[in-house]
């Protein structure tokens, strides 16, 4: 039987799986991530202090997606290329988007607790925007 879609609370406190980073670092965990109700793509989840520090900065390959909690706003600095930025609700809803360029930043938002990373482009395919409902679900990852 398929387990229900969880909340970013439940994915906190589930065993997920998880890999290591591409020096061997640190652990991140892997969930699908649904945008409206359609599955798209792998996300890594960084819920620790040090896969939070490290994000995406001096990876050889970015992942498909970084899922950054908690978290109020990110920066570019060290960043090669731009990314897909949504800064998201508790309930995992999408309060913003942006490309975050090189060196740039985000400004905080009223209501903002996780941002979503992704190579540039990635939102458009996906249907991500404002006011996109995600979930998270553990039952595919």
């Amino acid at each position: 039987m398929r387990e229900p879609l969880l909340s970013a609370a439940q994915v906190a406190r589930s065993a997920v799986r998880s890999t290591t980073l591409d020096d061997g670092s640190a652990l991140v965990k892997q969930v699908r991530l649904v945008v409206d109700g359609d599955t798209v793509v792998d996300v890594e989840v960084a819920d620790t202090v040090l896969t939070r520090a490290r994000g995406l900065l001096f990876r050889g390959a970015l992942p498909d997606a970084l899922l950054l909690r908690p978290c109020t706003s990110v920066h570019g600095a060290w960043m090669r290329v731009p990314l897909d930025v949504a800064l998201l609700s508790a309930d995992l809803r999408v309060l913003h988007t942006q490309v975050l360029r090189p060196w740039g930043m985000t400004r905080p938002r009223r209501g903002v607790t996780q941002v979503l990373e992704a190579p540039a482009g990635s939102f458009a395919r996906w249907g991500l925007r404002p006011d996109s409902r995600l979930t998270l679900d553990l039952t595919a990852a």
